[in-house]
């Protein structure tokens, strides 16, 4: 991939990864500021638990995402990004524009993508 390239995509994910940043302090906040009040109707309750549920799992696929993003950072560091894992050929710009974290390009996602509904084909005849 050509360096101004690698600029835009590395622009575009310290962009992304404040974004997250901001967005998981924000709700640590909120979630602190739920428990000042005691609920005693089971309801509410409820209510309150499942609403810290759901953020929990939001909170966990924003810390996935950023993960993700950390370390295409460093393969742009390493030099090594944009350059498929598996054969070691080139990863589309078009698909690392769409998912700068991939790390493998078509061909080999598909391929292993195959494998795993083979897998789950096999556990599902077995059973």
């Amino acid at each position: 991939m050509k360096k101004n390239g690698r600029i835009d995509i590395k622009s575009q994910l310290l962009n992304k990864l404040h974004t997250l940043q901001l967005s998981a302090r924000k709700k640590i906040l909120d979630m602190k500021g739920c428990n000042l009040q005691p609920l005693t109707d089971p309801l509410d309750r409820s209510s309150m638990e499942a609403n810290q549920n759901m953020t929990f799992m939001i909170h966990d696929r924003e810390r996935a995402a950023m993960r993700e993003i950390e370390d295409a950072l460093r393969r742009i560091e390493q030099g090594v990004f944009g350059i498929c894992e598996t054969c070691g050929g080139k990863i589309g710009q078009k698909r690392l524009l769409v998912s700068p974290s991939c790390r493998l390009c078509l061909d080999c996602q598909e391929r292993q993508e195959r494998k795993i509904q083979v897998k789950r084909l096999l556990l599902v005849h077995a059973a």
